[in-house]
């Protein structure tokens, strides 16, 4: 009977889909579990901030150009000194000073690039963790359940540093004490 083998055919289609559904998840769980392993190590590349480049071991380095070594220091310096990242903004506004960022570009690579000093700017680097010498891993994520509906993901936010996956003080070399930052 066509009709009856036609409806076993898509039975049989539905359930070759259901289990690649299910191995494509399965994959996606090994190489999530194989990352995660790496970043306890402290060894998953992460992309680093203005200030800090990776050695040719792939270890965390102080950027060897000094004036973005002195920036960065300048706005930890003024931080400690004047207390509020609005006041640095100020400061470096003052000044006429500008801040480094690191810019990624399929072409060229990782670029510095010097920018007008902002708040957010000042703001990013006194909150990174990485300043202080810390590997952070999982720091960033979604919310379940947010605008998109039940089960869609909710909008990126970060999470608290006893929240992440992964947290190595002492990794590398710092700007700032932990205590500091």
């Amino acid at each position: 009977d066509p009709a009856r083998t036609r409806a076993a055919l898509l039975i049989l289609l539905g359930l070759r889909g259901t289990i690649s559904e299910v191995e494509l998840h399965c994959i996606q769980e090994r190489l999530q579990g194989a990352r995660l392993s790496k970043a306890r190590r402290g060894e998953l590349p992460l992309r680093l901030p203005a200030g800090y480049v990776a050695g040719r071991d792939g270890a965390v380095e102080l950027d060897p150009d000094q004036e973005v070594q002195g920036a960065i220091r300048t706005i930890f310096a003024q931080f400690e000194r004047l207390g509020t990242a609005t006041a640095v903004l100020h400061f470096f506004n003052d000044h006429g000073l500008r801040i480094p960022r690191r810019r990624w570009h399929a072409q060229t690579g990782v670029q510095v690039v010097w920018m007008r000093s902002s708040y957010q700017a000042i703001h990013t680097v006194l909150s990174n963790p990485t300043y202080a010498g810390a590997y952070v891993y999982g720091q960033r994520g979604r919310e379940q359940g947010g605008s998109g509906g039940p089960g869609r993901p909710g909008p990126r936010h970060r999470f608290a540093l006893d929240e992440v996956d992964v947290l190595l003080r002492d990794h590398h070399p710092a700007y700032v004490s932990w205590d500091g930052h």
